[in-house]
């Protein structure tokens, strides 16, 4: 997550990144239901851009472009290709034909408006320690906290891996929608699966987690570490991604604060993610 996404997010803009390979480059695409707030958007981002410039960071002027909400997905789709985020974790656009080899967990996913298309690096670092405690751990009766699930990627993902039952929530009430509507095309149950619309800081449970994987910004991470910590088993995994470089000592500072250990990271261009233990 780049300093320009990081900003967008905390601003409450609805958007989504692509990385651009050939162009080296990252395009942003926002939503605006009409007119007015599409120019309200666009003075939000020249704002947003003058800030960053202060940092030596520039981004283009934004463009504007009527686009039907129906259209949306073909807009979009040009992006989305398999990709395979280990050697048994491959994720298959709905849209796609792909004949998955022996042994590969398949995902397949409709991202719609909602963040979780596997591109990103954050994605696909919990993804990845996803199935890196599934091939460590018998995780047939382990279950999954999914907070900020956006499209229910990460969700499917632990499915597919075998872990027992997952619950996740996001505060976004579209993604909820997409969630469930992802749900149904890898054909998983609401009792394997469940997604509610939920802020971090006030969602509740019956029960802790044998996992909580939370892919959300460093500053909210920071603030609801000991929410974070209420749900989680004494014993659990804590996967945390979303997170900039220049933040993550700050969030493993405030993790470790309250007694987690870090037992392993990753970075990737500007992001760093963590999982973490109890000491």
């Amino acid at each position: 997550m780049d300093c320009a996404e990081k900003a967008f997010i905390e601003s409450e803009l609805k958007f989504s990144t692509w990385l651009d390979v050939e162009r080296k480059s990252i395009e942003h695409i926002f939503y605006a239901d009409d007119p007015k707030s599409a120019v309200e958007t666009a003075l939000k981002i020249n704002i947003i851009g003058k800030d960053l410039r202060k940092k030596n960071i520039r981004i283009s002027k934004p463009k504007l472009e009527v686009l039907k909400k129906e259209d949306w997905a073909e807009a979009w789709k040009k992006h989305f290709k398999v990709q395979h985020v280990t050697r048994r974790v491959v994720i298959k656009p709905s849209w796609l034909k792909y004949t998955a080899k022996k042994g590969e967990v398949i995902i397949e996913i409709d991202p719609g408006m909602s963040f979780g298309t596997g591109k990103h690096a954050t994605t696909r670092f919990c993804l990845k320690m996803l199935d890196r405690i599934a091939k460590e751990t018998d995780v047939s009766k382990m279950t999954v906290l999914d907070a900020g699930c956006g499209s229910g990627i990460l969700s499917i993902g632990a499915v597919r891996l075998g872990f027992s039952k997952i619950t996740a929530f996001d505060f976004d009430p579209e993604s909820v929608v997409i969630a469930k509507e992802n749900f149904d095309i890898n054909k998983i149950s609401r009792s394997k699966a469940s997604v509610a619309d939920a802020e971090l800081s006030m969602f509740k449970a019956p029960e802790k987690f044998d996992i909580v994987v939370a892919n959300i910004i460093s500053d909210i991470l920071i603030v609801n570490c000991e929410k974070l910590d209420s749900l989680l088993r004494p014993d659990g995994y804590l996967v945390l991604a979303g997170i900039l470089s220049t933040d993550y000592s700050k969030v493993r500072k405030a993790f470790k604060s309250i007694g987690f250990k870090e037992i392993h990271k990753s970075s990737e261009n500007e992001w760093t993610g963590g999982m973490f233990r109890r000491n």
